[in-house]
């Protein structure tokens, strides 16, 4: 066990949150409510301290909020990481060898270092906020919408990073998002919350199965799944999948 919450209420938003995290998996806590997102990764993450119930874990956390423009405060790159390893006893050339570790581990270029982090781009500024939280090496690694400001070939990139940290360095990676497709390809397991109670909690295949439920919680289904009902409401059984070529090697069997 790397995390535990037991009954975990905060206000009307998070309501009796129930669940244990293992270590070296990948968790995908879906929501249709940016606060309720907000709020219980804010709780996990140690930012929020006023709740309700109990949450267990000896092990240090790293929290990635939303907008990547919320933890940058100083004027480089370089300073960012920097003021992260300022409580370590690290002499100047080891914080360097982590500053250049962290930045290529997540695909950034050394060369930004002297670059204002306000002024790279949206898929950098993502990158770098992960870094920041990174660069401490924490066990737990809690994530607020972090596919926002990413380009389809960035994001496909952050699901092999995300994937390649936590099985490499057995990381726990809680993600907390709205976006179905993005867990799917991401997590290993998924938690689906509705008005702040948790509705169901099980492997990634499962969101597979549970049309109702996504709706039910005002999850917008991914466009694929949408295609896959929509033909079989004409009598066209295709199996259904996240998986694009998986879907058109089914259609070519159906049309022969």
């Amino acid at each position: 066990m790397a995390l535990e919450l037991k009954n975990v209420t905060y206000e009307n938003i998070i309501k009796k949150f129930d669940y244990v995290f293992d270590e070296g998996n990948i968790y995908a806590i879906l929501s249709s409510s940016e606060k309720e997102r907000e709020v219980l990764g804010k709780i996990i993450g140690g930012l929020i301290n006023k709740y309700d119930g109990k949450v267990k874990s000896i092990a240090r956390i790293g929290y990635v909020y939303s907008n990547p423009d919320d933890m940058f405060i100083c004027g480089t790159v370089n300073e960012e990481l920097a003021l992260c390893l300022n409580n370590s006893n690290y002499k100047d050339e080891t914080k360097n060898k982590k500053i250049s570790d962290v930045l290529k581990m997540l695909g950034l270029d050394d060369n930004i270092k002297n670059v204002n982090p306000l002024n790279i781009s949206s898929s950098e500024k993502r990158l770098l906020s992960i870094a920041i939280s990174l660069i401490t090496n924490p066990k737990i690694l809690v994530l607020n919408e972090p596919e926002l400001y990413l380009d389809d070939w960035h994001k496909r990139n952050l699901i092999k990073i995300l994937k390649k940290i936590s099985k490499r360095y057995n990381k726990t990676i809680i993600i907390l998002t709205n976006n179905v497709l993005f867990s799917y390809e991401v997590c290993d397991n998924f938690i689906l919350l509705n008005k702040g109670e948790i509705i169901k909690s099980e492997g990634k295949k499962e969101l597979l199965n549970i049309d109702k439920e996504l709706e039910m919680s005002s999850l917008k289904l991914p466009e694929i799944l949408n295609f896959i009902n929509c033909a079989s409401k004409k009598n066209i059984c295709l199996n259904k999948t996240y998986d694009i070529k998986e879907l058109m090697k089914d259609i070519y069997r159906n049309v022969n």
